[in-house]
């Protein structure tokens, strides 16, 4: 693996490990990667935010149900009338 040379180097600062990539960069011991388009990553944080509201909307609504069962109160919750 590439980044095994760079731990061997015994003294390690910013400029011997521009050295060490740049050495692995010139013998090839690299791996290409695939950086994801801006709009890609926007949908997808998008996407992870409205799973957590998600989430937390349905905990909420379970704590307020396990607290009004506590006080023997009848619980509606909004999760059976269909949020998605």
């Amino acid at each position: 693996m590439p980044y095994r040379r760079l731990r061997r180097q015994i003294n390690t600062s910013d400029r011997n490990d521009v050295r060490g990539i740049a050495r692995m960069m010139r013998v090839g011991l690299f791996k290409p990667v695939h950086v994801k388009t801006l709009a890609v990553q926007e949908q997808r944080m998008l996407l992870t935010t409205r799973k957590l509201i998600q989430h937390k909307l349905l905990d909420s609504e379970c704590d307020m149900r396990g607290r009004l069962r506590s006080m023997r109160r009848p619980c509606w919750s909004s999760f059976y009338r269909g949020y998605s």
